[in-house]
């Protein structure tokens, strides 16, 4: 399981020295558990709890819910009803919210010189940038 181009389709930005193509993310679970471990990351216990806590992780990762909607959404999840949403719980919900139960489409963008990839690189981190406003990078 990989990250993969959709066949057959076409570039949607092409230059003369980066071509940027739509693809399917086969690892989004993956990304899902690592953001989770990465909220809950120091917590007493590994799980969101209703509320303000999931609010601020939703807000955290550019979701823009109300406490009104966070509060739904949580309940639809929270599965077992313990007001407590585990990894399997958040990732079921980040599937169905973010990614409509299908696979997370993202860009993959290729470049021609190593050089300007790591400058690429070097400037996000450099300047940290949100990944509200730009595509994220994933690995």
């Amino acid at each position: 399981r990989g990250r993969k181009n959709s066949p057959g389709a076409p570039p949607i930005h092409k230059s003369a020295t980066s071509v940027v193509i739509f693809a399917d993310d086969m690892k989004a679970i993956d990304d899902y558990r690592k953001t989770f471990q990465k909220i809950t990351e120091g917590l007493k216990d590994a799980v969101l709890y209703k509320g303000e806590q999931f609010l601020k992780s939703m807000n955290d990762l550019g979701i823009g819910f109300d406490q009104v909607i966070a509060d739904d959404k949580f309940d639809q999840f929270d599965v077992n009803g313990d007001g407590k949403m585990d990894e399997d719980e958040f990732c079921k919900f980040c599937r169905s919210s973010l990614d409509r139960d299908m696979e997370r489409r993202v860009v993959m963008k290729f470049m021609v010189e190593r050089e300007q990839w790591e400058r690429e690189i070097k400037s996000r981190n450099e300047f940290k940038l949100d990944s509200k406003y730009i595509v994220d990078i994933l690995r």
